[in-house]
Formats: C-alpha cells, structure tokens, sequence
C-alpha cells in the first residue's frame, strides 16, 4: 500500500471492499434463484386451499356463490375460483347465573370456510404457489376478494393434486 492507500498503486482499499461486496450481493442472489431446490418444480398442478374467516355477520353469507373469482385485494391478482364454502354458527362461552358455563352461538355471526381451488397452481420442493406466483402456506394469513366482499383469514389446509 502506498501514500495515498492505494494497493499496488492502483486500487483503493475501499474501491476493494465495494468490489467484494457487490460480488458478494451478486452471489447471494445466484444462489437465492438458481440452487437446485429452487428451480425443482414439479409443474403446473392444480391448488386447493381451506381459509377460516371468523365472526362474519350473517348478512355476508350471501355474497357467496360457487365459481367466484378470487382475487388478492393489494396486488388485484387472481388466485382462483371459490370451489366450495360453508358456514357454521359463532361460538362463545356464557357464564350463567349458577357459575356453570355454557356454548351458546353468537347471534348474526358465522365463522366461514372458503375452499379455493387454483388450477394454474405450482409446487416446487419449498412451497406451493396459487396461479403460478402466489404463495400459498397453512397456518399463515390471507387477505383475498371477490366481486362482490373481501375478508382476512387463516389458511388451515392446503393440497397440491
């Protein structure tokens, strides 16, 4: 190194560590997209996926229809058409007078089950992807519309045929 913090008297130290670090960034992105596992895909496949949405009000029911789109609200991307939907009563706990507790359903709320079936669906060795590019996982939550409501859930099960 000379004077001026040059390496051989043409590179700078931190010309140097620039350097190393956009190959590095580079590398990291090579690896993150072209390792194996992530290029494995095991083709176009359909997706069928549960979401548990609770405490919807019993008016909402009816925007419901088999064969509505399905779409995620942010991003306006279609993720597929609802194959099935069924709702059940809310349920709480009451305590009654007498210190006993009992089930009672929740008056005007249902907790609804939207089945959602994603023909262009893909599955590679990491994760299972609705219409190609948007990752489906159970247990995590989901925001999704139809023509006609858009709700927030939990997904509770999810099948790759």
């Amino acid at each position: 190194m000379d004077k001026n913090g040059k390496l051989f008297g043409k590179i700078s130290i931190i010309d140097l560590l620039v350097i190393l670090a956009v190959l590095a960034i580079i590398g990291g992105v090579a690896f993150r997209f072209l390792s194996p596992n992530a290029a494995v895909s095991r083709g176009e496949t359909a997706v069928t996926f549960t979401i548990r949405v609770e405490q919807v009000r019993d008016f909402t029911l009816v925007n419901y229809i088999e064969g509505l789109r399905v779409y995620e609200p942010i991003s306006n991307q279609f993720i597929g058409h609802l194959a099935y939907f069924r709702a059940e009563p809310r349920m709480t706990m009451e305590t009654l007078l007498t210190g006993e507790n009992i089930e009672v359903a929740l008056p005007q709320h249902s907790t609804l089950y939207l089945t959602i079936r994603s023909d262009g669906g893909r599955q590679t060795d990491q994760a299972i992807f609705a219409e190609g590019t948007f990752e489906i996982n159970a247990g995590s939550w989901i925001n999704i519309a139809t023509r006609y409501s858009q709700v927030f859930g939990r997904i509770v099960s999810v099948s790759a045929n």
